[in-house]
C-alpha cells in the first residue's frame, strides 16, 4: 500500500508519519511506503509524473489549494486512491463528500481511528489485486492486471506492455486473441480493440480521435473507428468507478 502525507504544518505532518511508522511496524507483512508532500502542488506534481497512490492523507487547511480542492483535482484526474482527510475542526466535513472522501478525522488523530481505516483500505487494495499467469519462453509468470497498459498479438504471441514501460512477451498462443485474452475480458477494467488489442481503460489518461493516450504519456494508435469504441467504453468504466468510491 502507497501512502501519500499532505500537510503543510512540519510539525502535523511528523506526527502523522510517526503514526504511520507505528502501523507500519503492526503490519509489518504488508508492502507500505510512505511519501510526504507540504503543499498540494507538489503532490500533483509528483501524480504528473506517474506516481500513484493507494492512499492520501491530507490535510484540510493549507495555503493555496487546500485539502478540499486537491482531493477534487485528484478526482478529476481519474486517481482512485482512497481519501483521508485530518482537520482541526468539522466545518469542512460536509465538502469532503466532493472528493468522495473514505473518512474525515479530527485532530488530534486518534491512533485507532487512522488505523482501522487504513485497515479498511488494506482490505480493499487486497480484493482487488487480480493476477494472472504468463507463459513465456523463459518459464511462468504471474502478472498483476494493474501492470498491464495494453496487450497485442505479434506474430502468433501476445505482447503485453506494462505501466513501468517494459514489455512481457508470451509463447506462441494456439487460440484466437480473444480466447486467450478471455480471463483479463472477464474484468472490466478491460477493452478489446478489434481482434488482436486488449486496453486497460484504468491506464488510459485521454482518447483522441485517433490515438490512446496512457498515463505514462505513452500512445496508442488505432483507427477512428476503434477509438471512439473504445471512447464510449472508457467513460461508462470511470462512471462506475467513480459510483464505487
Amino acid at each position: 500500500m502507497k501512502i501519500a502525507v499532505c500537510d503543510d504544518d512540519m510539525i502535523c505532518r511528523s506526527q502523522i508519519i510517526s503514526l504511520l511508522n507505528e502501523y507500519i511496524k503492526q503490519n509489518s507483512s504488508r508492502n507500505i511506503t510512505v511519501s510526504e508532500f507540504a503543499n498540494a502542488e507538489n503532490l500533483l506534481d509528483a501524480i504528473n509524473k506517474n506516481c500513484e497512490f493507494d492512499a492520501f492523507i491530507l490535510d484540510v487547511v493549507m495555503p493555496g489549494m487546500n485539502g478540499i480542492e486537491l482531493g477534487v483535482e485528484l478526482r478529476r484526474q481519474g486517481v482512485k486512491g482512497k481519501i483521508i482527510y485530518l482537520t482541526s475542526n468539522d466545518e469542512f466535513a460536509i465538502d469532503s463528500y466532493k472528493a468522495k472522501a473514505t473518512n474525515y478525522i479530527l485532530k488530534p488523530v486518534a491512533e485507532s481511528e487512522l488505523f482501522n481505516t487504513l485497515d479498511d483500505i488494506a482490505e480493499h487494495i487486497s480484493s482487488k489485486e487480480k493476477s494472472f499467469i504468463v507463459k513465456t519462453s523463459e518459464g511462468i509468470t504471474r502478472l498483476s492486471y494493474e501492470k498491464i497498459v495494453y496487450a497485442e498479438l505479434v506474430r502468433k504471441a501476445i505482447v503485453y506492455h506494462l505501466a513501468d514501460g517494459s514489455t512481457l512477451e508470451s509463447t506462441t498462443i494456439r487460440t484466437g486473441f480473444s480466447k486467450a485474452v478471455e480471463e483479463l475480458l472477464c474484468d472490466n477494467s478491460f477493452f478489446l480493440c478489434g481482434s488482436s488489442m486488449l486496453v486497460n481503460l484504468y491506464h488510459v489518461s485521454s482518447v483522441k480521435k485517433d490515438s490512446l493516450v496512457f498515463r505514462n504519456e505513452n500512445i496508442l494508435f488505432l483507427p477512428k473507428s476503434a477509438c471512439l469504441d473504445v471512447r464510449s467504453a472508457w467513460i461508462d468504466f470511470w462512471f462506475k468507478e467513480e459510483s464505487r468510491i
